[in-house]
């Protein structure tokens, strides 16, 4: 039997750091080119035993070259308690088609050597 379809183009664990900017970047490509997100929208939400904990949809950005770019700055990440949450991101075309880009594991820890 063949499978069709996957839970997520990418699958991938992400370490944040309690009062810590955070980033990281995805591209998104559809048959191998890089595609213009620039009217699209995205989406990411933080979920612990499958009830949404936090929205995140202002911490991304979306580029002209499938750039999909997570930005969370202290005052977000601070407001997170350590913890283990399940996360994805979503993006949505201007035909309100979606694509689950990335999806995975979230692990928040505290912060030691800096009292901001």
């Amino acid at each position: 039997m063949e499978t069709i379809g996957s839970e997520a183009l990418i699958k991938a664990k992400l370490v944040v750091v309690s009062g810590i900017t955070f980033r990281c970047s995805f591209t998104y490509k559809q048959n191998g080119v890089a595609v213009d997100l620039s009217s699209w929208n995205a989406y990411m939400d933080f979920y612990q035993n499958d009830a949404k904990v936090h929205n995140l949809d202002g911490c991304i950005a979306l580029g002209d070259k499938g750039m999909v770019q997570v930005h969370m700055p202290p005052s977000v990440t601070e407001q997170i308690k350590v913890g283990v949450y399940t996360y994805d991101i979503v993006l949505e075309d201007p035909n309100m088609d979606t694509v689950r880009l990335a999806m995975g594991t979230a692990k928040v820890t505290k912060r030691y050597s800096y009292d901001g």
